[in-house]
């Protein structure tokens, strides 16, 4: 599976954090809005909500080397959002008729975790990428065969 080598750092929340504000370009609400509820999936505290009673996920952390997919999906058959966003229909089973809905319009789970797996694949890319450059010999043979290119294309 592509998450067993996955290199997640030590202080990944801050990682994380550096990541939505800086690569994803959250807003300063948003990104505040999905560390909020990050941090409670992140320490097991789970996610709570005014529309349904319990605690989703309580006493599972999540990480970047979590089934984020699954997580999502879970998330969803626990508290469906109010209307499911175009690019989730298909993705997701309709959810059943009646009972509690994420009247926050993905605020909940659903956006928290989608930058989540947007995190996760950013760091199995840079994973992708550090292996590449150590079949190539290092960073110096890399920087070399940068170099030996850009000579070729110049001539």
């Amino acid at each position: 599976e592509e998450l067993a080598g996955l290199r997640v750092p030590e202080n990944w929340l801050e990682d994380f954090e550096t990541f939505i504000r800086l690569d994803l370009a959250l807003s300063e609400e948003n990104a505040r809005k999905v560390l909020q509820q990050v941090r409670k999936l992140a320490s097991g505290e789970g996610l709570t909500s005014r529309e349904r009673q319990g605690v989703f996920c309580e006493s599972r952390p999540v990480s970047p080397s979590s089934d984020l997919d699954s997580l999502a999906l879970a998330a969803y058959e626990w508290l469906p959002m109010k209307t499911l966003p175009a690019f989730l229909v298909g993705k997701y089973p309709p959810a059943p008729s009646g009972g509690p809905r994420d009247r926050s319009n993905g605020w909940f789970a659903n956006h928290p975790i989608s930058k989540l797996c947007k995190y996760q694949m950013f760091l199995r890319d840079q994973a992708k990428e550090d292996s590449a450059v150590a079949q190539a010999g290092g960073p110096e043979a890399a920087e070399a065969q940068v170099a030996a290119a850009a000579q070729a294309a110049a001539a």
